[in-house]
C-alpha cells in the first residue's frame, strides 16, 4: 500500500474567519475545532486550520516505517508522530501506518 498525506496544516491568525471562509468557498466539512485549532475534511483528506503559537504548519503523511525516521510521540488526542524536514526545509509529520 502507498503511503497517503493525513493532513495539511497551515497557520491562520483567527481559527472563525478561516473556518468561515473554507467552509463557504469550497465542499468540505467542519469536523473539529477549538479555540487554537480547527479540522475541516475534504473527500481526500483534512486541512488543519492551527494559530502560529500552537504548531507550525506541515503535510502529516501516513507511513508504514515512521519510527525509522525518529521516536513517534504522542501530542494531544493525535496518534503518536514524529517530525522531519525535506531538503527544501519544508515540515514534514509522520504517522505510523
Amino acid at each position: 500500500m502507498k503511503d497517503s498525506i493525513e493532513h495539511i496544516a497551515i497557520n491562520v491568525a483567527d481559527i472563525d474567519s478561516a473556518v468561515e471562509w473554507y467552509i463557504s468557498s469550497f465542499d468540505c466539512e467542519l469536523t473539529a475545532k477549538t479555540a487554537q485549532k480547527a479540522v475541516i475534511s475534504f473527500a481526500n483528506c483534512k486541512l488543519v486550520l492551527v494559530l502560529p503559537s500552537i504548531e507550525r504548519q506541515h503535510t502529516a503523511f501516513v507511513k508504514r516505517d515512521a519510527a525509522t525516521y525518529g521516536e513517534l510521540t504522542p501530542r494531544g488526542n493525535e496518534a503518536p508522530s514524529t517530525y522531519v524536514s525535506d531538503p527544501a526545509g519544508n515540515i514534514i509529520k509522520l504517522f505510523a501506518g
